[in-house]
């Protein structure tokens, strides 16, 4: 198949993908305002919060394993693990602070993160 066609394919996926999420952050935005804590979810409220958890997880993994790596393949890159993707991603400017920006506080000799 065309790289070209697999990545509008990829991207049409992505965009259904995050107005599903979009639509789950609404209504876990208004769930979060309701519940004093999490012993008080019903079943139907849990449900908004695991529905909310897996779309956020799908558009990580389309934009990653199918959107990121078929512009790899389009560039004639080296597949490599996903660092060096993310990071090949960060230099092109389609995302930004990809390398674990939020572990930047822990002692860099763990190397536990890399």
């Amino acid at each position: 198949m065309n790289i070209l066609v697999l990545l509008k394919e990829n991207v049409k996926q992505l965009d259904l993908s995050a107005k599903a999420l979009q639509y789950s952050i609404e209504k876990a935005t208004l769930l979060a305002g309701e519940i004093a804590n999490e012993s008080d979810f019903t079943f139907e409220e849990a449900d908004i919060i695991e529905a909310y958890s897996s779309r956020i997880a799908r558009c990580s993994d389309i934009l990653i394993h199918k959107v990121l790596k078929a512009i790899q393949q389009y560039d004639s890159e080296i597949p490599g693990t996903i660092r060096d993707l993310l990071l090949q991603s960060e230099k092109k400017g389609l995302i930004n602070e990809a390398l674990f920006s939020w572990a930047k506080g822990f002692p860099q000799t763990t190397g536990w993160y890399l």
